[in-house]
Formats: C-alpha cells, structure tokens, sequence
C-alpha cells in the first residue's frame, strides 16, 4: 500500500488538513521506534530555517493543537501527524481552489445550515491553524482558542435546540392526551346527533305519509260530498216534479 493511499485510508478519504508521512511507531515486534527526530523534519529543517529542536517543538505543539491519528495495520502500531511544512503562495491558491471545488462537488449551500459546508470550513480553519502556528505559536493558540469557543457556542445552541425539541415533543404528547377525551367527546356528540337526525328523517317521513294520506282522504270525502250532495239534487228534483203533478192533476 503506497504512503498516499494509507493516507486517504485513515484519514476518512480527503481533507483539507496536511499531514505528513504516517510513522510506525511501534513494529510488529512490539519495539518502539525512536520518533525524537523523524526524517521528514530532518528534510525541512533547512527550508524552515530552524533548529533540530524548534522543529521537534513545533512538531509537538502541533499535536498538542491538532492530534495524531494512530491505527494498527500487519501488527504495527503506525501515527499520522499534522505537517510541519510551512505554506507556500502556491500553497494558498491551490487550497483555495480545491475549497471552491470541494465546496462545488459536494453542493454545498451558500446560505443557511449546510453540514457539507460546515464540515468542510471545519478543515479549512484546522489547515489554518496549522499554518499559523508554523509561523506565529502563539497566534496558532489563540486560534484554537476561537475553535473550540465555536464550538461550545454550538454545542451549547444545539443542546439548547434539542432540549426545545423535547420540551416541544413532551407538551405535544401532553396535549394529545388531553385531546383524546375531546375527541370521545367530540365522537360521541357525533353519534348522538346522526341519531337524532336519524329519528328526524323517520319522523318527516311519517308526516310525510301522513299529509299524504290526510290528502287523499279529503279529496276522497270532498269527493263522496259532492256525489250525495248531487244525488240529493237530483232526488229533490224528481219530488219537486212529482209534487207539481200531483198538484196540476187535482185542480
């Protein structure tokens, strides 16, 4: 395995955080490895302009600021720590340009909570810290001093936020117990009125029939009425003549 994928490997595949080459620091055997000087300081020191034991100072200061990552891997205990390496201008641009890139590929949202966008300016602000403690310690630590501020700033509002979350889910529950007997109420209210309603409708319909049938018997009387009421017309008629000639007959 090359030095560059055991690097992505471990550090959960990139980041905007340098490292440097992973260590072994204990072999297969158990033995630990003498780390006071590794050769990739030995490299730098001239670039650097500084002495063996201000590298291995920065060294330590860094992992004090920014931890080592160590794993086993074929029984070796190895480490990976933040690099000592100072910045470059070219550094800088191409940082910024794999930012904007990151920031593209991952589709981060400009505005608003993003946890892409955070989790990247995350790295960012390490791989500052790193810079700036290469060339000032004391501004380093003062950075990591904002950092871990921030985040028990927010820490402290998500905490806020989940203890509003369960206070909110709490009183929600709290209410829909109190809506349930409403709603048994509301349910039986319910029934009640289509019951009522029910009986209503029966009654209408009765009434209905009733007026119906008031109906038909009026007409029916009204009908009878008029037939004896002519009938007796008629009768009256037939006396009336017969009486007239009774009459005419005994004069």
């Amino acid at each position: 395995m090359s030095i560059q994928e055991m690097i992505e490997r471990t550090v959960d595949n990139e980041t905007l955080l340098k490292y440097s080459n992973p260590l072994m620091i204990i072999d297969p055997d158990g033995q630990k490895t003498n780390l006071k000087f590794p050769g990739e300081i030995r490299s730098k020191l001239f670039q650097c302009q500084k002495t063996e034991e201000e590298v291995i100072e920065l060294q330590l200061l860094l992992n004090s600021l920014l931890p080592p990552i160590e794993w086993e891997e074929e029984g070796a205990v190895w480490q990976l720590q933040v690099s000592t390496e100072p910045v470059s201008r070219f550094d800088v641009i191409k940082l910024k340009e794999t930012l904007d890139l990151w920031l593209k590929q991952r589709q981060a949202r400009s505005r608003g909570i993003c946890s892409v966008r955070r989790e990247i300016f995350i790295q960012l602000f390490d791989e500052m810290i790193r810079q700036e403690t290469i060339i000032c310690p004391e501004r380093g630590m003062l950075l990591i001093r904002m950092r871990d501020e921030h985040r028990m700033s927010l820490a402290s509002v998500q905490a806020l936020y989940e203890g509003s979350i369960s206070y909110a889910k709490s009183k929600a529950l709290e209410a829909e117990d109190s809506i349930l007997p409403l709603l048994k109420e509301v349910e039986e209210a319910r029934q009640q009125r289509d019951k009522i309603l029910n009986e209503v409708k029966i009654m209408e319909d009765a009434l209905n029939q009733a007026t119906k049938r008031g109906k038909e018997l009026l007409l029916n009387a009204k009908k009878r009425q008029a037939e004896q009421l002519e009938l007796l017309n008629n009768t009256n008629m037939q006396l009336k003549c017969q009486l007239d000639e009774l009459f005419y007959s005994k004069r």
